[in-house]
């Protein structure tokens, strides 16, 4: 909303001619050019005699050289959303949307506006268009989740992470115990999946997550849960237990169902209580009324985690209050907890100035480069909404990793981390 009424005051002002803007996918792309069109007042289609209109990062590729013409001969306002995905301080350091930006957007467009929640990268490239001082990017304005909670605009979020106080392994025919799950993973072979596929700890925390939305629900009926699963089998059986052992009504999303916008609008839109996903419902998928989400995962970036807790954190006439996200004490996701009322996570930036690369990290294109080239403005590579940061994890696991044996004897533990706020 904020970059639409700038560039309303920008072309009221008579600054400029024309406005462009760039997202990640389809769905968020169609919601910019709603919403610029509402504030602006003219059309945003992108045809001819609209003020501009909104692309993917991903059709920027299929753009012709009369178009990006546009931005020599007039005065063009781009914005870009979620800026993060598009890496590169010059062409040997840049991603292909980066690359794409370097070379045909950066000094020729009259103004620039790059917006992200998450203004770092998981592989440690700069983000395009950024600058960096010895304490890392430097934001021309930073307005953080404290911010947004104080001011009304983002419900408070409360991470609660289990643990276990013993859990008993067989591996290599020796009988283990352990007092955590970070003793666990520190002091074993096992690996984090284990854990989300054990159907013992897998339980434990849908039964949390449904207790807190039932919660929810007497008082909005509306409120829904989003779990965020491993893989495609995983998805299954976390919607199992939903539905079989938990009586939860469920629908399941992931990224090899051709109709999973379709699943995911409808949900948007009803009142069913809870929704499983693959790599479908991250950034700019738009689902005010989640209120409750269950972070299972292989995922353990602090990208990716910030990216799920984004799902329930705004603010609707008809849900407010707090929003809750169940997961497990794994060592990185608990140090992303601990710190999560930062608005700068610690990180760092690694310059590359001689390898190039241009691979877009996105999976497999569903759409060949001709249908994508007939309708850039729609094309965004991938018929999911999937990130560029999830492609690289998605896979299914193998017999190899499922875990031979591994018990949870002990008590279950929650330790709630929240967002400080000044009294």
């Amino acid at each position: 909303m904020m970059s639409a009424e700038l560039a309303a005051n920008l072309y009221r002002a008579g600054k400029i001619d024309f406005i462009l803007c760039f997202a990640p996918s389809r769905e968020v792309a169609a919601g910019l050019a709603s919403t610029f069109e509402r504030q602006v007042g003219q059309r945003f289609d992108g045809q001819i005699g609209a003020i501009g209109g909104a692309y993917t990062y991903q059709s920027m590729a299929y753009l012709d050289s009369v178009f990006w013409e546009m931005l020599d001969r007039y005065r063009v306002f781009v914005v870009f959303d979620e800026i993060h995905h598009c890496a590169g301080s010059n062409l040997n350091s840049a991603n292909s949307w980066g690359e794409e930006i370097l070379r045909h957007i950066q000094d020729r467009a009259a103004y620039t506006l790059a917006l992200t929640g998450t203004p770092w990268r998981s592989d440690k490239r700069p983000i395009v268009l950024s600058r960096y001082g010895i304490n890392g990017i430097e934001c021309d304005y930073v307005y953080g989740l404290r911010d947004a909670v104080l001011d009304g605009v983002c419900r408070k979020p409360n991470i609660v992470l289990i643990d276990n106080d013993k859990l008993a392994i067989e591996e290599e025919g020796k009988h283990q115990e352990f007092a955590g799950i970070s003793a666990l993973l520190t002091g074993s072979k096992r690996a984090y999946r284990s854990i989300l596929h054990n159907e013992t700890a897998l339980r434990h925390c849908l039964e949390i997550g449904v207790e807190k939305l039932n919660h929810l629900r007497r008082s909005n009926s509306a409120a829904a849960g989003l779990v965020v699963a491993s893989s495609v089998s995983h998805a299954r059986k976390v919607l199992q237990i939903l539905k079989e052992q938990l009586g939860q009504s469920a629908s399941l999303v992931t990224y090899r169902e051709n109709n999973a916008r379709q699943v995911i609008s409808h949900f948007r839109l009803g009142d069913q209580p809870w929704i499983v996903s693959v790599g479908m419902i991250s950034e700019g998928t738009d689902i005010p009324r989640i209120q409750v989400c269950c972070h299972l995962s292989s995922i353990t970036t602090e990208l990716y985690f910030r990216q799920i807790l984004g799902r329930g954190i705004r603010i609707t006439p008809e849900c407010d209050g707090d929003t809750w996200l169940y997961t497990f004490a794994e060592p990185k996701i608990v140090e992303y907890a601990n710190r999560i009322a930062e608005d700068l996570p610690e990180h760092q930036i690694v310059f590359q100035e001689t390898e190039h690369t241009s691979d877009i990290t996105t999976p497999e294109r569903p759409c060949s480069p001709k249908s994508s080239a007939e309708n850039p403005s729609t094309y965004d590579g991938t018929s999911s909404l999937m990130s560029e940061e999830w492609s690289v994890h998605v896979s299914e696991p193998s017999a190899v990793d499922k875990p031979r044996s591994m018990e949870f004897l002990g008590a279950f533990t929650q330790k709630l981390c929240g967002l400080v706020l000044p009294t």
